[in-house]
């Protein structure tokens, strides 16, 4: 699927949508949609469902999913133009499906903020190197061996409260199971890393700013359905086409 299905249009309706929301004080955190009023997802599709992101905008769930998690983290002052920056940095016309596998690898090996440099139990660490080595091979998953490691991330992280919910979420679905599987990895290892360290909201507050880079850097560097296969590399500043279909304000 092409991100904007290839319309620059409708990536500039969305982005005006988004400018209008934001002039009018209207993008707020704690909710999806309501009284005019939403966060990311919200604004995007006044609802409350990831899935339209797909269907309305040609992009990837997980683009809204991501961009969510960073706009409900940050402070409420800056949070208020992640959505057009997020939006913006786009390319008009790419396959925004690898933004996710691209993200989790760089979550799992970035020599200062990833995962496999923190002290994680040992079943948690090798589930983590195991799924960043599954979706190496994106969009070719080996949906068994997806299955099998979403079963032993669930194991790994049974106690943890966020854990139980992704694995709940998963139960029918192999792909979507994996990925929820190792959102519970990455929040669960996180969690407890932080909980252990003294000075934690320094730590939390470098990593946040690092990985929401790291997530417009990958947007940007997203190439063309017909050439992404080649990989292309994320730190690559793509040029974003200004956004096709009209979208009520």
């Amino acid at each position: 699927m092409q991100a904007f299905f290839n319309d620059p249009q409708l990536k500039a309706s969305l982005l005006a949508r988004l400018e209008g929301h934001f002039i009018a004080d209207e993008i707020v955190q704690g909710h999806y949609w309501e009284n005019g009023k939403g966060c990311f997802i919200g604004c995007a599709i006044h609802g409350d469902k990831e899935m339209e992101f797909p269907r309305q905008f040609g992009l990837s769930p997980y683009v809204a999913r991501l961009g969510e998690y960073f706009f409900e983290r940050f402070p409420a002052a800056r949070a208020k133009a992640l959505p057009i920056d997020i939006i913006a940095s786009i390319p008009v016309g790419v396959d925004s499906s690898f933004v996710w596998p691209r993200f989790l690898h760089w979550q799992v090996t970035h020599p200062d903020y990833g995962l496999l440099r923190l002290p994680l139990e040992p079943a948690v660490a090798r589930i983590v190197q195991e799924v960043d080595a599954l979706y190496a091979n994106w969009p070719e998953v080996d949906m068994r061996a997806a299955d099998n490691v979403a079963m032993a991330a669930r194991d790994a992280v049974l106690d943890a409260v966020m854990a139980a919910t992704y694995a709940a979420r998963a139960a029918d679905n192999v792909a979507m199971a994996a990925r929820d599987a190792v959102m519970a990895v990455l929040y669960a290892a996180r969690a407890a890393t932080y909980a252990a360290r003294a000075a934690t909201l320094p730590v939390v507050d470098a990593i946040l700013d690092a990985q929401y880079t790291a997530f417009l850097g990958i947007l940007r560097g997203m190439g063309p359905i017909e050439t992404e296969l080649a990989t292309t590399p994320i730190t690559e500043e793509a040029p974003c086409s200004a956004p096709i279909v009209t979208i009520t304000p």
